[in-house]
């Protein structure tokens, strides 16, 4: 089960559950952790979850493209909160109200960027070609870590 936004204003609402998520430490019952963005928000997939330990709740931003070549610092900025609700560098509706909720939660410390691409296309010299590779780079101020996720085929 996923909640399907079909607006910002959904999505707006999306990012409140999870804040009524954090501040009382349990599910809100018209929750769902599991949350498809509207078109032009960014990823395709968006996953709440909150552990006790922490007191914080944590979001993982993923994008999947099923294709042999990709634009990877596109892909990537469709993962980066800063870049959500935007398209060609101007700002779309839900944009402030998007960023206030994540400025005012923290949770650029607590998103969690992942890529998955498949397939990808790699040079026949390869030493990882026909595997399963998984690359963790060093991340920037608001990323813990981008978790790139590729199956590698021969090109």
């Amino acid at each position: 089960m996923a909640i399907e936004c079909e607006n910002w204003r959904d999505y707006i609402q999306w990012f409140e559950g999870i804040k009524r998520w954090e501040e009382t430490k349990t599910v809100p019952a018209d929750f769902c952790p599991l949350c498809f963005p509207p078109k032009g928000a960014g990823p395709d997939i968006l996953v709440a979850y909150y552990f006790s330990m922490d007191q914080k709740a944590s979001i993982l931003h993923v994008q999947v493209k099923l294709q042999k070549r990709v634009n990877l610092s596109h892909t990537i900025k469709t993962v980066d909160p800063d870049q959500m609700f935007k398209t060609k560098g101007e700002n779309l509706k839900g944009y402030d109200e998007f960023q206030e909720i994540y400025q005012d939660r923290g949770w650029y410390d607590h998103t969690w960027p992942v890529v998955v691409l498949y397939p990808l296309e790699v040079e026949k010299n390869a030493k990882l070609k026909n595997k399963m590779l998984l690359i963790h780079p060093a991340g920037n101020q608001k990323f813990h870590g981008l978790l790139l996720i590729a199956r590698m085929l021969e090109a």
